[in-house]
């Protein structure tokens, strides 16, 4: 896995040093665009559960959650440079907003006269750096194209919010927690294809279809706000409670003198952040 990444690092770094012998040329260009994207691979984010009791027992309905946290906004643009009218290169920065992914808990035990109601939502982000080559179709007023590319993912994060909710008779007890999440930098890849319209020698509009293939991995977890019934918790709570530190692997001692004031450690994990979208925009000549 390392040897992967280290090798796409250095064709990413070489695609733009052999980029800027070329800046001098004629076919430079500018693009600026957004869209939405609809999240492509899953991730087990839990389950949609309820629970009620009867006179003889109980029935559970559950249900498995698998969601793509690539779902979400996608903004950025590109600085390129056509060769001819068929072969170009770009070198992107995109953003992604990631939607919230809500799944919902509720239990109902009427025998010990108690309703518990769970509610967990993540929101994931973005920076990404894509490199990529482009092919024309080479047609003057509207142009379709292919593009292919390198994505690496920096700034990566994840918020978890979790809000929960026990009544019992006439006495609620409500608990609010949010967790964010930081990672790795992360490379994927990414194929699209889409059209050019021109409107004059200058600008284009385009609109496009992109499939990303991406992935971050977990490296550390801060615990942002914990409330009791509006009391807030972390001033009271360690450092070991609040903040998790992952890693592949993982030791643990059980005679071990923990360290309040240090990071806990945690097995890391994925998110994925793979999505299929649409984005619309201008491209704008030099």
């Amino acid at each position: 896995m390392k040897s992967t990444k280290s090798l796409t690092a250095i064709i990413a770094f070489g695609f733009i040093i052999g980029m800027m012998p070329f800046a001098k040329a004629q076919g430079p260009y500018l693009t600026l665009g957004a869209g939405y994207a609809f999240g492509a691979n899953n991730f087990l984010l839990g389950t949609e559960s309820t629970t009620n009791s009867n006179s003889g027992g109980f029935t559970s309905t559950q249900t498995v959650l698998n969601v793509g946290l690539g779902k979400g906004i996608n903004m950025g643009g590109c600085l390129g440079y056509m060769f001819n009218k068929n072969v170009g290169i770009e070198l992107g920065v995109g953003y992604l907003l990631g939607s919230r992914i809500m799944v919902d808990a509720s239990t109902d035990v009427s025998s010990s006269g108690s309703i518990d109601k769970s509610t967990t939502e993540w929101q994931c982000r973005s920076l990404r750096i894509i490199p990529a080559f482009k092919v024309c179709g080479g047609s003057d007023k509207i142009n379709p194209y292919l593009k292919f590319g390198l994505i690496m993912g920096m700034m990566n994060s994840a918020m978890e919010y979790n809000n929960s909710e026990t009544t019992s008779g006439s006495t609620i007890n409500r608990s609010v927690r949010e967790v964010k999440y930081t990672g790795t930098t992360s490379f994927g890849i990414l194929g699209c294809a889409g059209v050019n319209y021109k409107l004059n020698s200058k600008i284009m509009l385009f609109a496009e279809c992109n499939l990303l293939a991406q992935s971050f991995t977990l490296a550390k977890s801060v615990i942002t706000k914990d409330e009791t019934n509006g009391k807030d918790n972390l001033a009271s709570m360690t450092t070991n409670q609040k903040e998790t530190i992952y890693s592949k692997e993982v030791t643990f001692d059980s005679n071990a003198t923990v360290d309040k004031g240090s990071p806990k450690k945690g097995l890391a994990f994925s998110l994925p952040f793979s999505s299929l979208g649409i984005n619309v925009g201008i491209q704008i000549a030099f």
